[in-house]
């Protein structure tokens, strides 16, 4: 039987220790990053029972941050901050937490709260009905059942036909594509020597990546997505 994963995303080292030490048992396993974009990635990457996420980090909005995290997957957020006040309660709960707490903090409380989440996500949400399409690589993800693509954590602004032929590269890392072959899946029309088609395409998908640069021009032939 597989633990209940908890992702723990927060600057603060020590309290990122804390929690994961005094949750580690025989049936949980907790694991921490230090910033946003390598909490994304783990969430991409792997499935959890809960994300325990600190709002005060400098790299992002803390708002913008529980609306990304609640569209990834659906697993409960609880949030850690150093405000007390009653509307930036109101204002997290609003974005998608599930619960707020504020620290410094008991870590009892801060246990019995996480295993109250878990134990409702676990009952409501049994492990085979959980089903996720995601690829991360690097500052990139991609989300099938929304289609929707991330990057550094914020919505790609793409095309129908720009998603189409990144979602297709990026769920088959390496993988070298024809022109012919882009043209035909993306397109979905009989290539016809296309292939300038493709090559424009791909330029303004290259432009709105900016410079993760991950999208590979094999001459002659076509392109491939460089896996990290």
């Amino acid at each position: 039987m597989r633990k209940n994963r908890v992702l723990i995303i927060d600057h603060d080292l020590q309290t990122c220790k804390d929690i994961k030490y005094n949750l580690r048992s025989e049936t949980t396993e907790a694991y921490y990053t230090l910033t946003v974009q390598e909490g994304l990635t783990a969430l991409a990457k792997r499935d959890y029972e809960i994300v325990i996420c600190n709002v005060c980090f400098p790299e992002t909005d803390g708002v913008a941050l529980l609306k990304t995290l609640r569209h990834m997957k659906p697993v409960p957020i609880l949030l850690l901050s150093t405000s007390s006040a009653l509307a930036d309660k109101i204002q997290a709960l609003e974005a998608g937490a599930d619960d707020f707490l504020t620290k410094p903090f008991e870590t009892e409380e801060c246990l019995a709260r996480i295993y109250a989440l878990v134990r409702r996500f676990t009952e409501l949400n049994p492990l085979k009905s959980r089903a996720y399409t995601i690829a991360a690589q690097g500052d990139l993800i991609i989300q099938r059942e929304k289609r929707q693509a991330l990057l550094n954590g914020r919505p790609l602004r793409l095309t129908y036909r720009e998603y189409e032929l990144l979602s297709l590269l990026v769920f088959n890392p390496e993988h070298v594509f024809t022109y012919e072959q882009l043209y035909e899946q993306v397109w979905a029309e009989e290539y016809l020597n296309n292939k300038n088609s493709v090559i424009c395409e791909v330029k303004r998908l290259r432009r709105k990546l900016g410079d993760i640069n991950l999208i590979e021009s094999v001459r002659e032939v076509g392109y491939r997505f460089k896996k990290e």
